[in-house]
């Protein structure tokens, strides 16, 4: 997948005034290993076809200022075209564009879509393999227990194959 390139630091870049409050973020920044972080959401979108997608990191760290400052997808929009502190944050540059809100939507519905899929797999198994067919028909304290004793079988049956995979 061909990913936008974010431009260089450039002139206007250097020439924009530093100031304190345009620091705010730099401790979070350096606090977490961002290339782990990176590598982890490479594979995020594969597709060779269509124009170049906007770093997964990127929209990353546009998910993370959404949420700290409680800005819808139109606010982070508009916060990132104006923000020195949040371009700085995400490594945006005076001269680079800024993904879209319908850009950003589709990016979180493809994470959305990924985390749903994990999470729908696993009561699937739980389903067809543990006997947890009728769940309605169960009382509150048995259902508890029996997904429960199904979550504990089917970890450890995974901690098995794990284990077997790395000896």
């Amino acid at each position: 997948m061909s990913w936008k390139q974010l431009s260089q630091s450039s002139l206007a870049d250097s020439l924009a005034s530093h100031h304190k409050s345009l620091e705010e973020l730099d401790d979070i920044h350096e606090l977490l290993d961002w290339t782990r972080i990176e590598a982890h959401l490479k594979d995020m979108f594969s597709s060779k076809r269509g124009e170049p997608a906007w770093p997964p990191l990127l929209m990353f760290k546009i998910m993370l200022l959404q949420q700290w400052y409680g800005l819808s997808d139109e606010g982070m929009e508009k916060q990132l075209a104006r923000d020195l502190l949040f371009r700085r944050f995400t490594g945006l540059g005076l001269s680079d564009g800024t993904p879209d809100h319908t850009e950003k939507q589709k990016q979180a519905n493809t994470w959305r879509s990924q985390v749903r899929n994990r999470v729908e797999s696993v009561f699937g198994i739980l389903k067809l393999h543990y006997g947890l067919t009728k769940a309605r028909h169960r009382g509150l304290m048995q259902l508890h227990t029996s997904i429960g004793f199904a979550a504990m079988a089917y970890n450890l049956k995974r901690a098995v194959k794990i284990q077997n995979s790395c000896a």
